[in-house]
């Protein structure tokens, strides 16, 4: 064999080292940073919407507009955990991830899933708080015990301590190697209104960033979470001083929610709309959003929380909060929440026409036809 040829043969062979090796290093780093699949946050899956309901766990068919429960137990001395369950509601791998409180004397709450091709449920086994949340991405559980941010297989396994957090962090979202989470750290000698703070776990690192903070008045101050190519987007309670006093009796603005996007490279948030926010869902690169009608203005913190509901009209604009526009208008209805399945909106609606004094109902809404549909709930 000539020299050359010997040469050229060990390039060769180094360079299928190299490719191995990449490829084993790249396999490893697939939950933590590398190639993962987008987090699926809209409750749709094979053309059926899963949502609770006053604690019951249901399936809703948008084609047409009927509801069921998941659970086939008819003997009511049978505790179903799909009749107590707990928000929220993830969907992954063709399970669909809730919470639910326990039937024993303690009363507890736990992460479950129902698997949707068997019809079956499974307890995880795993203790959480609906007011921290749960999360589920690529094969894992992600949850707070008020001490840390852990992680478990969704099929059981080790449990994994990923970082430190506050106690009363609520776990956002997973997404791109990062976790996002919010807090408060709500105190009631501090007033009602407070700082919260958006947080973003390195899932490689464990470290933790401050990435955004704003006053608000709730502890529940991000209403709903989205991810669409790179990007959270996020409504947020917000309040803003408006005379300041030293003392609890202190003017506020209510600001309802707005509406942010928080890009997962950079961890920058930024504000998209200065329009008041009621609900808002991402459709075909579009952004369908309910305003709110007005803001609130009250001057005793603690006189009460203002009450609002969405508009009349529905709006539409693109991702980037541009091309804003009127996509339906109604002013005998009012929009309170509900889920997004291609044209069909279903949720809960107030029926705000003169003599019903806001009766609700719940329904669809085709925003391609402007028909509405009551749906009937099963008993």
């Amino acid at each position: 064999m000539k020299k050359n040829e010997i040469v050229s043969l060990i390039i060769i062979f180094i360079l299928l080292i190299a490719i191995l090796f990449g490829a084993i290093y790249l396999g490893g780093r697939h939950r933590l940073g590398g190639k993962v699949p987008e987090p699926v946050t809209p409750n749709e899956y094979a053309g059926y919407l899963y949502c609770q309901i006053d604690g019951v766990m249901m399936r809703y068919d948008p084609q047409n507009d009927t509801a069921v429960k998941l659970c086939g137990h008819t003997d009511e001395d049978v505790y179903c955990i799909l009749e107590h369950t707990a928000p929220p509601t993830r969907i992954s791998d063709g399970r669909v991830y809730f919470g639910y409180l326990s039937g024993s004397e303690d009363a507890k709450y736990y992460i479950a899933y129902y698997d949707i091709e068997s019809g079956k449920t499974q307890d995880t086994g795993i203790e959480y708080s609906p007011y921290r949340s749960f999360f589920v991405y690529d094969g894992y559980i992600y949850y707070n015990d008020s001490k840390n941010l852990l992680r478990q297989p969704a099929d059981g396994g080790e449990v994994e301590s990923l970082a430190e957090c506050d106690y009363s962090e609520y776990i956002l979202m997973v997404a791109d190697g990062k976790i996002y989470t919010y807090s408060g750290n709500f105190s009631i000698s501090s007033s009602i209104i407070n700082t919260a703070h958006i947080y973003s776990y390195d899932l490689e690192t464990s470290q933790k960033k401050d990435i955004y903070s704003f006053r608000t008045y709730t502890s529940d101050c991000i209403n709903k979470a989205e991810y669409h190519d790179g990007k959270i987007y996020i409504s947020i309670d917000t309040a803003e001083i408006i005379s300041a006093k030293p003392s609890l009796s202190s003017q506020w603005r209510f600001d309802y929610v707005r509406l942010y996007v928080i890009d997962t490279k950079s961890d920058e948030c930024d504000k998209l709309l200065e329009t008041q926010v009621g609900e808002f869902f991402l459709k075909d690169n579009k952004i369908v959003y309910f305003p709110y009608t007005e803001r609130a203005v009250i001057s005793d913190a603690f006189s009460g929380y203002p009450q609002a509901l969405c508009g009349e009209s529905i709006h539409e604009c693109d991702l980037d909060g541009k091309n804003d526009k009127i996509i339906y208008t109604n002013p005998d209805i009012a929009f309170l929440e509900g889920y997004l399945s291609g044209d069909k909106l279903f949720g809960s609606f107030a029926d705000s026409s003169p003599g019903t004094e806001n009766e609700l109902f719940y329904a669809s809404l085709n925003l391609a036809t402007g028909e509405i549909n009551k749906v009937v709930l099963p008993e």
